[in-house]
């Protein structure tokens, strides 16, 4: 049993040792293995870091070449749309051409706007292969803006009556005619793409003021030489009486005609345009209506014993268009007050060039009634303080502008201003019907004075007492 035994716990020691050998053996080729892989892995690492040296600089050169064919792609998207307008240029041309009566109003703007962008884009390449295209578009556009201006002025024209019946329109007291709102509506827009494009003034303006300027001239015309016409005397000593000249109906036609025009500009022209085309439409008939009153004027002052009264009526006359005129545009106040001026001037200095000839008139005379009678200067000078009574408004104004006993001094009668009074400027205490009353007793004071003076050198004694005494009973009466 026990020589078994012994070969039993042999054979299990030659088992192991067989078991530890093979182990042995794939521990040796683990190791031979792993040293394999180890310098795999070094000839790796070495491989890779090759390959990380060539590959960094061609990622670089990659993304050059991308970003560089990015731009050659757009370079090329940009010659594309440079060469569009270069392209459809004789499709605008022959748009332009036709123009804006032809070709529709809306679609000829939109030619010259679409010509006017494409002239930007090339401006701003500034590529020198696109000189000859910009002159050639540069060329249209000069060309379209011509023959839109031309329409501008041929549609308004075509609008524009040579004059009209101003009289038709004032007795009846309607509205004088507007432009239809058909053609407002196409000046208006042919206006709007010339206001946006215009880098100096807009040339439209001009365009539309020559024209309706020449219309309000012809209109208002007849009424001018009428008003001239009416203040010519037939006789020498007929006193003017209120209403008898044609400037009222001449005032009244040009209010109506000026503020039916300014409705048309405003509807035509951009806010900021307003005043400058308002101004410029009306400066003909402005011109002609100061020379009207110029002519008024020249004879007031032949006759500024009998027809001072109508520088006082032309004062209100005026004065009222100036007020109404600005009220419903805020224009033409400055250019009416100028026009007006002269006889406003002449209005003031009546009042003491009258007092004055009171004066001499009784320093001339060469006798007087014996018997304290009347004589003519006194019914011609409270005539003349009656008829001034008919014009009160316009003199009120004048006296306030005056000052009390402003017409004592002919400097201060002279005094001028360039714009219309209004209350504002005067001591607005001030009762032009209070400094008027004031004025006639001077008058009246004078007249008495001159007479009792110019009887103390010709009648001696009681009848120079009885003569003043009469005098003053009859300018009392009178």
């Amino acid at each position: 049993m026990a020589v078994g035994l012994v070969n039993g716990r042999h054979a299990a020691d030659e088992e192991a040792r067989a078991e530890v050998d093979v182990l042995n053996s794939r521990l040796e080729k683990t190791t031979q293995l792993t040293k394999k892989i180890q310098a795999c892995l070094g000839r790796l690492e070495a491989t890779g870091k090759s390959v990380r040296d060539v590959s960094g600089p061609l990622n670089g050169e990659t993304k050059t070449l991308q970003t560089l064919g990015n731009n050659i792609e757009a370079v090329i998207g940009a010659i594309e749309r440079l060469r569009q307008p270069a392209d459809s240029k004789s499709d605008e041309e022959a748009i332009i051409r036709q123009g804006p009566e032809k070709a529709g109003l809306s679609n000829y703007l939109n030619s010259i706007k679409r010509l006017n962008k494409a002239f930007t884009d090339m401006k701003a390449s500034n590529l020198r292969a696109n000189q000859q295209t910009m002159a050639d578009l540069q060329r249209l556009i000069k060309s379209g803006n011509t023959q839109l201006e031309n329409s501008f002025d041929k549609m308004l024209r075509a609008e524009t009556p040579r004059s009209i019946e101003p009289l038709q329109y004032t007795t009846k007291n309607t509205p004088f005619p507007l432009l239809t709102q058909d053609k407002i509506s196409r000046l208006s827009l042919m206006n709007s793409y010339v206001a946006g494009n215009s880098l100096s003034e807009n040339p439209l303006i001009k365009i539309y003021a020559d024209v309706r300027g020449q219309y309000l001239s012809q209109t208002l015309v007849n009424l001018a030489y009428a008003s001239i016409n009416t203040a010519r005397k037939k006789s020498s000593d007929t006193i003017y009486r209120a209403g008898t000249n044609g400037i009222g109906m001449y005032a009244q036609a040009m209010e109506g005609l000026f503020v039916a025009e300014y409705d048309n500009i405003c509807n035509i022209f951009m806010r900021q345009d307003w005043g400058p085309a308002f101004q410029m439409t009306c400066q003909a008939p402005l011109a002609e209506l100061a020379r009207t009153i110029r002519e008024i004027n020249n004879h007031i002052k032949n006759h500024l014993n009998t027809d001072c009264y109508l520088a006082y009526e032309v004062t209100e006359i005026m004065s009222n268009l100036s007020n109404n005129i600005e009220e419903r545009t805020g224009e033409l106040k400055s250019t009416l007050a100028a026009a007006l001026k002269p006889v406003r001037e002449t209005g003031k200095s009546s009042l003491a060039e009258l007092l004055e000839d009171t004066k001499r008139k009784v320093g001339g005379m060469q006798a007087l009634p014996s018997d304290g009678s009347p004589v003519p200067i006194v019914s011609e000078t409270m005539q003349r303080l009656q008829t001034m009574v008919d014009f009160l408004r316009p003199i009120s104004s004048i006296m306030i502008s005056l000052g009390d006993g402003g017409w004592k001094s002919a400097a201060a009668a002279n005094t001028s201003t360039d714009g219309i009074p209004s209350l504002a400027s005067f001591d607005i205490g001030a009762d032009g019907k209070e400094i008027f009353a004031h004025y006639c007793t001077d008058t009246i004071d004078a007249l008495m004075s001159a007479l009792e003076q110019k009887a103390r050198m010709l009648l001696k004694g009681k009848s120079v007492i009885l003569t003043r005494s009469k005098t003053s009973q009859c300018i009392c009466l009178t």
